[in-house]
């Protein structure tokens, strides 16, 4: 595992606006599979599909509530358009959370098999789902530093037979 500041980490959370984290879940989830192959994680759009999937629902859903209205203020029955759009839009928002939470299940479970459990699999999971985002993943990089190899500073002398 990489080690990453966490000062460095944290700023680029608040200027990235949050994107930073996903790049950071993608980058450690490669690293994890890397340093132990019983590490399964599935592949980082789990996080983003999800996302955009809810966003476009509701985009669908707002696209088919104006195209609706005939703009004379009366009410009016849904069109089949208004009850899909809304159908979508509610799949998306059930659908999306379990996708995420089972993501960061099979995560959590990464992070306690690459950490010989000094990070538990419940602490990793708590952690990601309780704690705000951005502040998570400086938690979770820490107990990768304390595992990961430092970074070899200054000239590497050569090796004399």
């Amino acid at each position: 595992m990489k080690q990453r500041s966490i000062g460095k980490m944290f700023l680029l959370s608040i200027v990235t606006l949050g994107i930073y984290r996903l790049y950071w879940f993608d980058k450690t989830r490669t690293e994890m599979m890397a340093v132990n192959k019983e590490v399964k994680i599935p592949h980082t759009i789990w996080l983003i599909a999800p996302i955009l999937f809810m966003v476009a629902a509701f985009i669908f859903f707002f696209v088919a509530l104006v195209r609706g209205s005939d703009g004379t203020g009366a009410e009016q029955a849904m069109t089949g358009l208004q009850i899909g759009a809304l159908i979508t839009f509610y799949v998306a928002v059930f659908t999306a959370p379990l996708l995420m939470a089972i993501w960061l299940w099979k995560y959590s479970r990464g992070v306690e098999l690459v950490t010989n459990e000094k990070m538990g699999f419940a602490t990793a999971l708590l952690i990601l789902l309780v704690v705000p985002d951005g502040i998570d993943i400086l938690i979770v990089q820490e107990s990768f530093n304390k595992i990961a190899l430092p970074a070899p500073t200054g000239p590497v002398a050569p090796v004399s037979n």
